[in-house]
């Protein structure tokens, strides 16, 4: 074997719950974290707690851990998920086939070009497991590329399955700060299998644009993993290692190296928590004081928080005002124990959200606001009482209602607008406004006298239903003679009633003609209308334009001017009018002007 490999595992941050390391054991055997260097002191850092011989290669084509730079792995089609997709069958952008860095497979200098599971033996399962630190909070995208099938977890739950390509894909993923276990495993169906994987701190937008790998912030990769480049195209001189376990150069056996276990060092950081002395709310409880974290290990430093993770901060730690149970977090050396520390605060403080009637007085207050009150109690500490105070005015409502003759509304049966005031749910005054009408407003008007030709319309107002004296149900009716005529009518609450318009026709002398029509074609005033020109059949009207060129003639008037000349329309303006009546008096004469 060749002694290539200096530092061997990358530096890792030791998690550690020093109470609960049996349990951890248990629950955790994928946390496989890699040595610091060859001559590092083990202790320091991590433990191997199960080591198996590595896999020899066999023949050059065996099951072995070697480089992928084999012109047959083509990176076309390259993806780029927006979120982790077990099935691999999410949203993605396809990385355009111009960016020569992912797309050209002879460029390609990621892990499969370092370091990857490799298999000729089918078929067989292969995989390996690798330790990150992840150095923040923070989303990042994985990049991975395989061979054949298989599939992906982290810390022991499935995230991408059927894989089955031979090119990057990345997947964006939220991780938290610490120790993460990916592991891989594929089946080598049709030949060869390889895969590896990154993980970058970058944006979608700066992986897909990326030229080079001074363009990205690399967090991890399966390339670094033994500390330098496996020998590319030497799979003699490399070994393989099941799922769970990783090659470890700094054991080795007859120039063999191992497949080991690791585990979290648990660093002697005990220390001592002593509660603090209950408090009154006014003082609140400090437990950054030397007195809570008395007989701890000189040189461990403190954070304050308020789960047992510890992964939501305690603010203000010198001064807690609630009861309740705390953590503090010891660290030193990189390592980290937690533990609690119950807070007893005896104050009192309660809020109170209340509502009254406007004009009352609610515990001596008799305006809305929020009012503060403090008192002591026997024990001597203050109770805090906050209280949120509404006061309710008035309601006011106003009704409008119509009833029939002779019914009532609350009592009310005339007309009129009437206040009463009454009490609501919660016990204030409601004042309601009651404006009444009894029985139906109908009117047709007072009698009335009607120019022979002319005609009048009646109207009674808005009701449900209508009948005339000729049997017609319009809501409106139009009078072209004199006579009686009367209407009942029947509104939406079912009321009735009626009127009656006496209409005398008589002869009028005409004095006035209208002087303006808007000939558009829309039904209304759409000829000059010249009332009472029906009784004077001989009558003669003439129109003229301005510049006295004759446009309309007419013994009698039977057929109104529409506004046109020669059967075509007459332009907007103003047009003069001479009308002979035919009995003796003299002509009218005028003006009218056609609107369009």
């Amino acid at each position: 074997m060749k002694k290539t490999h200096g530092t061997v595992f990358i530096a890792v941050r030791c998690l550690l719950f020093p109470t609960k390391i049996t349990a951890f054991v248990k629950r955790r055997l994928a946390w496989f974290l890699f040595l610091l260097a060859c001559n590092t002191v083990a202790a320091q850092t991590c433990t191997v707690i199960t080591s198996i011989p590595a896999t020899p290669p066999v023949t050059p084509n065996g099951d072995v851990l070697i480089s992928a730079t084999d012109p047959r792995y083509s990176v076309e089609n390259a993806r780029i998920y927006d979120s982790f997709n077990y099935g691999g069958n999410g949203v993605y952008t396809t990385i355009p086939s111009s960016n020569s860095f992912w797309i050209n497979p002879m460029q390609l200098s990621g892990p499969l070009n370092r370091c990857g599971v490799w298999g000729s033996l089918n078929p067989k399962k292969l995989g390996f497991s690798e330790c990150v630190n992840i150095p923040s909070d923070a989303t990042y995208y994985i990049g991975f590329a395989a061979d054949n099938r298989g599939e992906i977890t982290l810390d022991g739950v499935g995230i991408v399955a059927n894989i089955a390509f031979s090119y990057w894909n990345f997947y964006k993923i939220s991780l938290t700060k610490g120790i993460h276990i990916f592991e891989f495993s594929i089946v080598n169906d049709g030949g060869p299998a390889s895969i590896g994987f990154e993980i970058y701190n970058n944006t979608k937008e700066q992986i897909m644009n990326a030229q080079s790998y001074a363009d990205l912030n690399l967090v991890f990769s399966t390339k670094d993993e033994i500390g330098q480049p496996v020998e590319e195209g030497d799979p003699g001189t490399t070994y393989s290692c099941p799922i769970g376990y990783t090659l470890n150069f700094c054991t080795v056996t007859s120039d063999v190296p191992v497949c080991s276990q690791f585990l979290p060092v648990n660093f002697d950081l005990d220390f001592t928590i002593t509660n603090p002395p209950p408090v009154c709310l006014a003082a609140g409880a400090d437990i950054t004081s030397p007195q809570v974290t008395k007989g701890g290990l000189q040189g461990l430093t403190f954070s304050y928080w308020k789960d047992n993770l510890a992964t939501v901060p305690l603010d203000n730690p010198n001064n807690i005002t609630t009861s309740g149970t705390y953590y503090i977090m010891a660290s030193a050396n990189g390592c980290s124990a937690v533990k609690p520390v119950t807070v007893v605060v005896n104050s009192i403080s309660t809020t109170l959200t209340e509502t009254a009637c406007l004009g009352s007085t609610y515990l001596g207050h008799t305006k809305s606001g929020v009012y503060v009150d403090t008192s002591i109690a026997a024990n001597g500490c203050y109770n805090i009482r906050t209280l949120n105070l509404t006061f309710k005015p008035k309601a006011e409502t106003t009704i409008n209602v119509a009833i029939c003759s002779g019914d009532s509304y609350l009592g009310h049966t005339k007309s009129g607008t009437y206040i009463d005031t009454l009490t609501t749910a919660d016990g204030c005054d409601s004042l309601v406004t009651i404006n009444l009408t009894a029985g139906l407003t109908i009117s047709l008007g007072p009698d009335t006298q009607l120019c022979l030709g002319d005609s009048f319309v009646l109207r009674p107002g808005s009701f449900k239903s209508y009948l005339w004296q000729d049997g017609s149900t319009l809501p409106y009716y139009n009078a072209i003679t004199g006579g009686t005529y009367w209407v009942k009518v029947t509104d939406e609450n079912g009321c009735t009633g009626s009127d009656t318009i006496a209409i005398k026709e008589t002869f009028c002398v005409i004095s006035k003609f209208p002087n303006a029509f808007t000939p558009n074609g829309d039904g209304i005033n759409d000829t000059w209308e010249l009332n009472g020109l029906q009784a004077f059949p001989q009558c003669t009207v003439f129109i003229y334009n301005r510049w006295g060129q004759l446009l309309f003639k007419s013994t009698g008037y039977s057929k109104p001017w529409d506004g046109t000349y020669n059967n075509k329309s007459v332009p907007f303006g103003t047009y003069y009018y001479v009308i002979d009546l035919k009995n003796n008096t003299p002509p009218i004469s005028g003006d009218v002007t056609v609107i369009r």
